[in-house]
């Protein structure tokens, strides 16, 4: 996808989802050839469902350098991209597995060309923690976000679930207030604000902290798992930390 924007140059997107075999993925390689061929700054990312080379994967069958891995390299080489550094485990894919049959394999990647990165320096790319899927989503950042201020209180959709809520607005809009109609429709809002931010934040609790720790807590179990297999405990602990935010994400979604 070729993206205008106003006094900016345009630029190229591209995503992609590679098939799983081997044959149909060198159509991947010269129709993507074909798209890349713009001189336009240029960004390809997705499950590639190949790997580059040894460092690429860990457990399970050992790495082979197959016809696979030296036209993956022979393609990125012919349209000079240059894979983006990501933050997190280094690994996005996992079979799930126990013991030596447990393989994590880098699949899931950002590529970009020169003109990319010199228009977009600031670019980052984050190893989210896997929750539907065997695979890790990536976040891609091409600029740097400026400081929020104070966030303005918001009604959240998600508060529905919580049978409390009816009781806090009903206790609160009986309230008498003396003002006229349209001001006293007024003041029953502004006084459900601090009620509603005090349950929101004794009972439901900060929702997007509470995604940001789950989601640290799964990093970081996720890292060990890469580097060394985890014990059944640690194991139990992280299916429990992805349920959790499958959960939280979810409430996000209402939002």
């Amino acid at each position: 996808m070729v993206v205008h924007l106003p006094q900016r140059d345009p630029y190229l997107v591209v995503g992609v989802y590679a098939s799983p075999h081997a044959e149909l993925r060198q159509h991947l390689w010269t129709e993507t050839t074909e798209v890349l061929n713009t001189g336009l700054p240029t960004l390809i990312a997705g499950d590639f469902n190949s790997l580059l080379g040894p460092t690429d994967k860990r457990g399970g069958y050992p790495f082979r350098l197959t016809q696979d891995v030296l036209l993956f390299r022979q393609w990125k080489d012919m349209n000079g991209l240059c894979p983006l550094i990501a933050k997190g485990p280094k690994f996005t894919w996992c079979n799930n597995r126990q013991g030596n049959a447990r393989t994590w394999e880098l699949l899931d990647q950002a590529f970009a060309n020169a003109t990319w990165i010199n228009q977009f320096p600031t670019t980052t790319v984050e190893v989210l923690p896997r929750s539907f899927s065997d695979h890790a989503p990536l976040l891609l950042t091409t600029e740097v976000s400026p400081p929020m201020g104070r966030k303005p209180f918001r009604f959240e959709r998600f508060w529905f679930a919580y049978p409390d809520l009816y009781d806090i607005v009903t206790y609160n809009w009986r309230i008498w207030s003396q003002a006229s109609p349209m001001g006293r429709l007024h003041n029953k809002l502004r006084r459900l604000q601090e009620p509603l931010r005090r349950w929101n934040r004794q009972v439901v609790g900060d929702l997007p902290k509470r995604v940001a720790q789950a989601h640290d807590q799964i990093q970081f179990l996720v890292h060990r798992d890469q580097g060394e297999t985890l014990g059944m405990v640690d194991k139990n602990v992280l299916d429990e930390a992805m349920s959790n935010l499958a959960s939280f994400q979810e409430q996000l979604e209402t939002f």
